[in-house]
């Protein structure tokens, strides 16, 4: 497989990547963060982006399923795809900058 095809693929998976509404709200609340998240306070905050509403006016049922998606879903796919590091032990989760592709895909759509 040559270079180009390489990068062509990268580019694709990192877009599939991305393209999951709450996969990217968790990458930008992690990358706005500058700092690591509890499992629950990442779900808080995409749970606030996803509903476009005050952290109290959202079901406590919509913040746990948004919980247990993250963790059995898309924190997965992003820890694999070098994007977020997981420690579970301490319930850490942090933006990484691993993934050069998220970086550029994010700048160029918020960075004006």
């Amino acid at each position: 497989m040559s270079v180009k095809e390489r990068t062509i693929e990268d580019v694709c998976d990192t877009l599939q990547l991305l393209g999951h509404e709450r996969r990217f709200y968790a990458v930008l609340c992690l990358r706005e963060a500058q700092t690591a998240l509890t499992l629950h306070e990442l779900a808080n905050n995409v749970s606030i982006r996803e509903n476009s509403s005050r952290l109290r006016e959202i079901p406590d049922d919509v913040i746990t399923t948004t919980q247990q998606s993250l963790y059995h879903v898309h924190i997965p796919q992003l820890r694999d795809a070098g994007v977020v590091a997981y420690d579970s032990h301490r319930d850490a989760i942090r933006f990484s900058n691993d993934n050069v592709l998220v970086e550029s895909i994010i700048d160029s759509q918020f960075l004006e």
